[in-house]
């Protein structure tokens, strides 16, 4: 079945959404599923043990970081194409909101690299997939981010708080696989000095992080929705 079919299908029955086609409409949900396919989840015992103990507090109803105080903090949406690189698009997107609010010239001595017309750093998605391919052991198990085949969260947070982000205009993206370019020198010099991670499926616990800043987000998109 092709995905048209699938969106008609869908919009045939009632529901409280309505499918539409883009590029991927005349491709094959087996086609589409090779996109999808996502390395083996990490197991829930040990997703629990890496969580970062979170206080829930008391939290806004809404918060928006499209206009927070009237400035937006949400970097333009990207398409990461017919490669399974959302890993590395969500943590992206989280690098540029945060340096964005910490005002990320406050951390260059030398030649302030240029942003965009909203006053972002645009990072390179594509040394992710390339580099950050070092195995993270955790517990009993160890991982290993894969590419165009997917990736974990925290293994690649863990490698920028070792190798410097790179802008997209110096490591473009290539949506594929490649042979890693990154270096230092070419690099911005920024690097993360911590992250915190939840498994958390809690409303409540995922708006608290969410009033602090953006987040990034793994989502299980395996459905056909998706």
């Amino acid at each position: 079945m092709h995905v048209s079919e699938v969106v008609a299908e869908h919009n045939a029955k009632e529901s409280s959404y309505k499918l539409a086609c883009n590029e991927f409409c005349d491709w094959t949900e087996a086609e589409l599923e090779k996109l999808r396919s996502p390395l083996p989840p990490m197991p829930t015992a040990e997703m629990t043990k890496k969580e970062a103990p979170i206080n829930p507090k008391k939290v806004a109803a809404t918060i928006d970081w499209r206009a927070y105080n009237g400035v937006n903090y949400v970097s333009p949406i990207k398409n990461q194409g017919a490669c399974g690189s959302c890993w590395s698009f969500t943590t992206i997107a989280a690098c540029e909101s945060e340096f964005k609010i910490k005002n990320a010239a406050n951390y260059f001595t030398g030649t302030i690299p240029t942003v965009n017309s909203e006053g972002f750093l645009i990072f390179s998605e594509q040394q992710l997939i390339d580099c950050a391919k070092d195995p993270v052991v955790f517990g009993s198990y160890t991982y290993t981010n894969a590419g165009c085949n997917g990736g974990y969260l925290f293994a690649t947070f863990d490698y920028l708080k070792q190798s410097y982000l790179t802008l997209d205009s110096v490591y473009p993206y290539a949506a594929a696989d490649g042979t890693c370019t990154y270096t230092a020198a070419g690099s911005t010099g920024l690097l993360l000095s911590t992250y915190e991670y939840t498994y958390s499926q809690v409303a409540l616990t995922i708006k608290a992080l969410v009033e602090v800043k953006p987040i990034a987000v793994g989502i299980a998109a395996y459905s056909t929705a998706f």
